[in-house]
């Protein structure tokens, strides 16, 4: 896709594993709210493979389109369609506007439990739109 064409690729590891795998349940029209974590991986995966056309990607900060930041960058978009207030996104995604969601933890038990904000005092990056 040529808005991704100077932004580095995921290097292959467990995460672009799951990351691929995942972004197999894209398809073409659907409106999809990505969290923070993995979820930024099917982005990546989604820009790798030009699928950022055919999809409209949103994040809770209020992109709509092209192919949000990830990290301590999450927020921004390259080549995005609409900014809205966060506000506004919340409104929209409450008013059913989402299609399918990726959503991100920090720990998932095997009875279900999820922490979803702190693997460890070098790592806190709160719940975000979990709770």
């Amino acid at each position: 896709s040529p808005c991704c064409d100077n932004i580095p690729k995921l290097s292959l590891n467990e995460r672009k594993v799951i990351a691929r795998r995942a972004s197999f349940a894209l398809k073409p029209g659907k409106v999809v709210n990505l969290g923070i974590g993995l979820p930024e991986g099917v982005a990546q995966v989604a820009g790798e493979e030009g699928s950022l056309p055919y999809i409209t990607l949103t994040t809770e900060p209020g992109v709509f389109g092209g192919l949000p930041a990830s990290g301590h960058e999450f927020g921004p978009a390259t080549n995005a369609d609409a900014i809205v207030e966060m506000n506004a996104q919340f409104d929209f995604y409450d008013g059913g506007g989402l299609d399918q969601c990726f959503l991100g933890a920090a720990q998932i038990s095997p009875e279900g439990d999820v922490n979803v904000s702190r693997m460890s005092e070098a790592k806190l990056t709160g719940p975000g739109g979990f709770i």
